[in-house]
């Protein structure tokens, strides 16, 4: 979202449509600002945090960029002036976290199983769902959800769109539409 932000920036400034938009280099601040967050929301919590030479070392390992202590600071203080919650505390050396995760643990378990358990879902797209619920959480955290990474022996849905008929459903009904279907027993069996 931020980076389009960025784009949207560069095009405003360009005066026709025809120039090509410069590549944007890998040092500019602003990429720097946002490869900052993103570590911060790929590493930290609370409960780990970041010393401003770890964030260094992450940023020079993974983006190739080299950054001065003072740096590190002055970056952080920008994202925190851009509305994100970026917690820091002073020991030996200044320790960071970012605070603004969108779920917490609790909420994450209860998503997963519910993705895991669900009868609708294909296996393969329950794990596919459940991928994308750890990504919304720091390394570490989405270490601890593996253990809820398996599928519960269930009955589940052949249908590759089991939730996609679902959705539609559930929108036909908030627009007030009328829907039917025909309520079919495929295993001959009455649950």
């Amino acid at each position: 979202m931020i980076a389009k932000i960025i784009k949207k920036d560069w095009k405003s400034k360009r005066p026709t449509a025809n120039i090509v938009m410069p590549a944007l280099d890998k040092t500019d601040t602003r990429l720097r600002i946002l490869y900052l967050l993103r570590i911060l929301q790929k590493y930290t919590d609370a409960e780990h945090t970041l010393t401003t030479n770890e964030i260094r070392s992450i940023m020079e390992k993974e983006y190739g960029i080299s950054m001065h202590r003072t740096t590190v600071a002055g970056d952080i203080e920008a994202l925190r002036q851009a509305g994100f919650e970026i917690i820091g505390h002073r020991y030996r050396q200044n320790r960071y976290y970012f605070e603004g995760q969108t779920f917490e643990m609790a909420e994450l378990k209860i998503l997963i199983d519910a993705v895991e358990s669900s009868r609708f879902i294909t296996e393969r797209e329950s794990q596919r769902l459940v991928k994308k619920l750890m990504s919304l959480t720091n390394e570490v955290n989405a270490a601890r959800l593996k253990r809820n990474d398996y599928t519960f022996r269930r009955t589940c849905s052949g249908n590759e769109r089991g939730y996609n008929i679902v959705d539609s459903i559930n929108t036909a009904i908030n627009d007030g539409k009328r829907i039917s279907f025909y309520y079919t027993d495929h295993g001959g069996k009455k649950n």
